[in-house]
């Protein structure tokens, strides 16, 4: 009697064991498919700064479907785990509530949060969400963002951090940037005179210049980078209008020179000016092209064709030395005079 109750006491807690691992299981798998992005390593947010900037890199490279009314149950049934992470974190920014953030591993929450809380503060135009980050460059981003998004240029003084010292060549501050983007979408000119980088201060002259044909405006241009910046500007000011050859002269670079004097001849149908850019000597310089079993066009005969594709005169391909294309040059000057 003793044995058998020994017997049934074992199998009791046998099937007690079986039942206790099999609902530690089903906690498990039910807690991994539940919050999938809580215990999964995420490659795209791992190879990016764990930082707002990070997360907004993140959002920005995984693709998510758009839908009309983000909602989280949208977001599980995605097949890819980033998407899932992105998916989260737009939903929250779509209901201006960061709770969906504490769904991911620990390193990210705040991150996310900081992302969340910024978009919605762009989007109210708060700056006082953006006095509550505690990463300076973020604070400073975030207020940029506002400005340029209202259009309010004297927000850009609320930002922190005017230095450029710091800086590599082609990074600007969040304060250049901010009076640059101003200055660029209101074509305000006197906006650049606020930027303090000298290359930030310079692109925003030679934008605005050009697009206002403002010559002064380009020669307000200056510094180490002074040449290429005023060289654009110029030769975009240039292309509006027809000028005299002499006054390509102004440019510093040669490469622009001849672009400039190359634009005057087009516009004026004046083969000699081919010459005046292009020595003869140039009428050899061109590569083979093993395709056409000929060499290319040497850029003198190249500048004589752009015209005489224009004035229909096919006894100017004579001008073209190469056989092949002067041939192609009286073909197609005949084919468009039909």
């Amino acid at each position: 009697m003793e044995e058998s109750t020994s017997e049934n006491n074992f199998f009791k807690s046998k099937y007690i064991f079986i039942i206790l691992i099999s609902v530690i299981l089903i906690i498990i798998i039910v807690y991994i498919f539940v919050s999938p992005v809580n215990k999964t390593k995420l490659s795209i947010l791992d190879s990016l700064p764990k930082t707002q900037e990070g997360i907004g890199q993140a959002v920005n490279l995984v693709k998510v479907e758009s839908v009309d009314e983000l909602k989280i149950e949208l977001c599980d049934k995605l097949e890819n785990i980033e998407r899932v992470a992105v998916c989260y974190i737009q939903t929250a920014v779509y209901e201006k509530d960061d709770k969906y953030c504490n769904l991911f591993p620990s390193e990210y929450i705040k991150p996310c949060k900081d992302h969340v809380n910024f978009a919605i503060a762009v989007n109210n135009k708060d700056i006082s969400v953006c006095n509550k980050f505690d990463d300076a460059r973020t604070k400073d981003s975030c207020i940029q963002s506002i400005a340029v998004k209202s259009l309010d240029a004297s927000l850009c003084e609320k930002i922190e951090n005017k230095s450029t010292s710091s800086l590599g060549e082609g990074l600007f501050t969040a304060y250049d940037d901010c009076y640059g983007q101003i200055a660029d979408a209101k074509n305000d000119t006197l906006l650049c005179e606020k930027i303090l980088g000298e290359e930030r201060r310079n692109y925003c002259y030679s934008v605005l210049g050009s697009r206002l044909n403002d010559q002064a405006t380009c020669n307000k241009i200056s510094g180490k980078q002074a040449d290429f910046y005023l060289n654009q500007c110029l030769l975009i000011i240039v292309r509006t209008r027809i000028i005299e050859l002499s006054e390509c002269k102004q440019f510093s670079d040669s490469n622009i020179v001849k672009e400039c004097s190359l634009f005057i001849a087009e516009k004026t149908l004046n083969l000699s000016i081919c010459n005046d850019i292009y020595p003869e000597k140039d009428l050899l310089k061109a590569d083979y092209i093993p395709s056409s079993g000929t060499r290319g066009l040497s850029p003198l005969e190249s500048c004589y064709g752009k015209i005489i594709f224009q004035i229909k005169d096919e006894n100017k391909c004579n001008a073209i030395i190469n056989n092949y294309w002067k041939d192609y040059c009286i073909r197609e000057v005949r084919i468009n005079n039909k």
